[in-house]
């Protein structure tokens, strides 16, 4: 399966079909930059990665999501993997990161966090000591934020042991993504 980047219309209006038949009003009163309302200038983002990344063990490390799916306000930066708000208010961000590691024993302190401004927010650790040759997991975190414009978001990894790889493929699809929810 192949992913493209979706670009919304710039505008949708009138009633639209739905699900099993019926119909849909188009303009729904979400979040927008401007200080209007309408699904065409909701501010959101989403990026995955679609290859690996090669890291240093036991060395924290901000995770690529190298292809954009949906960036409404081009917030986010697929070379450095930071995404700068554009509206302050309150955010919720998301993110998976899959780790990789091969020998035994190696995962023991795999961690996975969410920083903003380069301070970590939230966090997820991941402690695996398993005789089996090649492991793989995959930490998920979720959280709201209250920001200002120019903060930026990023996720870090450190994978354990002599772990190195953020593994990317179409499988498992790590992502990374963030939502306006509304003004503070």
């Amino acid at each position: 399966m192949t992913l493209t980047k979706i670009n919304a219309p710039k505008a949708a209006t009138g009633i639209l079909p739905a699900a099993n038949g019926g119909t849909a009003v188009s303009s729904l009163p979400l979040p927008v930059s401007g200080g209007g309302t309408g699904l065409t200038s909701r501010i959101a983002f989403q990026a995955t990665k679609s290859s690996n990344q090669t890291v240093v063990a036991q060395t924290d490390t901000t995770c690529i999501y190298d292809t954009e799916i949906l960036d409404t306000n081009n917030g986010y930066n697929t070379s450095t993997g930071v995404y700068t708000v554009p509206v302050a208010g309150w955010w919720n961000f998301s993110a998976m990161i899959r780790l990789g590691y091969s020998s035994t024993g190696d995962g023991n302190g795999n961690t996975c966090v969410l920083r903003k401004n380069g301070g970590v927010l939230d966090f997820s650790i991941i402690a695996i000591n398993t005789n089996s040759q090649i492991h793989q997991n995959s930490p998920r975190l979720n959280m709201d934020l209250l920001c200002a414009v120019g903060d930026t978001i990023d996720v870090q990894g450190k994978v354990g042991g002599n772990g190195t790889i953020f593994y990317g493929s179409p499988s498992h699809r790590p992502s990374f993504s963030g939502h306006y929810l509304g003004a503070a």
